[in-house]
């Protein structure tokens, strides 16, 4: 996969290391999906999707539209369960179309993550895919 290249950062005596391979979170139980949902977080993106009942819209759980009140939140696996049930997709975020397969989203996510942490700086990642490079922009920040 050709997505991301490390640069090695010149002023760390260490290379940092990512596990690309590691476990991503489950979100399988509604407290975990709607934790997700309320602090926005990406790596929650393609794991479900949530439909407001009172708008009959589905949206990702990265969604920048206003959080409904749980009361009027549904939680379905995938936006096809999400539009059997009567639900439309979300204008905004487009949750039936997909931007990059999973393992690319993953490894940006990833980066996204490092960099957050302080572990890898902004400089030290290059995007060799300019699908990866909007999606970092758009999804991430």
């Amino acid at each position: 996969m050709h997505l991301i290249i490390l640069r090695p950062s010149l002023s760390l005596k260490k290379h940092c290391l990512l596990n690309f391979n590691s476990k991503m979170p489950s979100y399988t139980t509604p407290t975990s999906r709607y934790h997700a949902l309320t602090t926005r977080d990406p790596l929650s993106s393609n794991a479900f999707i949530y439909a407001v009942k009172t708008t009959n819209i589905y949206c990702r759980p990265t969604c920048p539209a206003r959080l409904a009140r749980r009361a009027n939140i549904t939680f379905y696996s995938t936006w096809r369960e999400a539009e059997a049930a009567g639900f439309r997709a979300c204008k905004r975020c487009k949750p039936n179309v997909t931007v990059l397969d999973d393992k690319q989203e993953q490894a940006v996510k990833k980066a996204y993550y490092a960099r957050r942490r302080g572990l890898l700086r902004e400089d030290n990642v290059v995007y060799t895919d300019t699908r990866a490079r909007c999606f970092s922009t758009a999804q991430l920040g």
